[in-house]
């Protein structure tokens, strides 16, 4: 029906409105990888400083670790995380758990394999909506070019040596240029507080509105409760007539009868 159209637009329109009031804030990019894959060293390139323990022992990184950088346009807080492997070990186990639970949030994944053994990691758990960079390190043993290349999947791809600092100046890059592209993507309402507001209100009145309309079927109780879902709106949108609103929408009623 219309209504449950306007419900929809308005919960789009609420979800858009969360997203761009992050984006004015920072960003929150993720870490991942088997272990030993550099996501560690990676962490101090981007830094340029010694925050992360790096050491050749595979697993060193137990826990998340966040430091908060900024680029060319973007200020991001970059989280390490354990690396991704079954364990019987339970603090190692916590530090995957903690891993995938980081990204579950994250407005960008970047998932470091070692290239001379890339060792992939089963990403089944990654939100759908995940947004991945995918990063091949360690190119200074590999022999491939840094920069951009193309691989086998959508999400774009960038060769690399976090310890050599090569090709980390072309990751940031290609950082800002997914995350300001999808900002702008999901940046086509900006709201103050009150917009928000109301725009919740309109949400909740016209939600419960629709419920009592399915529960008792009387269309002279919706006209009512649509006048307050209207008020909400008014003050986001400035006055309108009732009147038009509602002899548009109850066109196809009988009331009254």
């Amino acid at each position: 029906s219309r209504l449950q159209e306007c419900l929809k637009t308005i919960s789009q329109l609420l979800d858009t409105v969360s997203a761009s009031q992050r984006k004015t804030q920072r960003y929150s990019a993720v870490l991942i990888g088997a272990p030993n894959a550099g996501k560690s060293s990676l962490l101090n390139a981007l830094a340029h400083d010694d925050v992360a323990i790096v050491t050749s022992v595979a697993g060193t990184t137990r826990d998340t670790l966040k430091h908060s950088i900024i680029t060319r346009s973007v200020a991001i807080d970059i989280i390490d995380t354990a690396g991704i492997r079954e364990s019987n070990d339970f603090i190692e186990q916590e530090g995957v758990r903690r891993a995938k639970a980081s990204t579950q949030t994250a407005d960008l994944v970047l998932n470091v394999v070692d290239d001379c053994q890339p060792n992939h990691i089963d990403s089944s758990w990654l939100p759908d909506n995940a947004i991945k960079i995918n990063i091949h390190n360690k190119i200074d043993l590999s022999g491939r070019q840094p920069g951009r290349f193309n691989c086998d999947v959508a999400q774009p791809c960038v060769a690399l040596s976090a310890t050599n600092n090569l090709g980390v100046e072309c990751l940031i890059d290609t950082i800002d240029e997914v995350l300001l592209s999808q900002g702008q993507h999901q940046s086509e309402f900006s709201a103050r507080a009150r917009h928000i507001d109301a725009l919740s209100d309109a949400h909740r009145l016209l939600e419960a509105s629709l419920v009592r309309f399915n529960d008792h079927n009387a269309a002279e109780l919706l006209s009512e409760d649509l006048k307050s879902v209207q008020t909400a709106i008014d003050s986001l949108t400035g006055k309108i007539s009732s009147d038009d609103i509602l002899g548009e929408i109850f066109s196809s009623f009988c009331i009254g009868k």
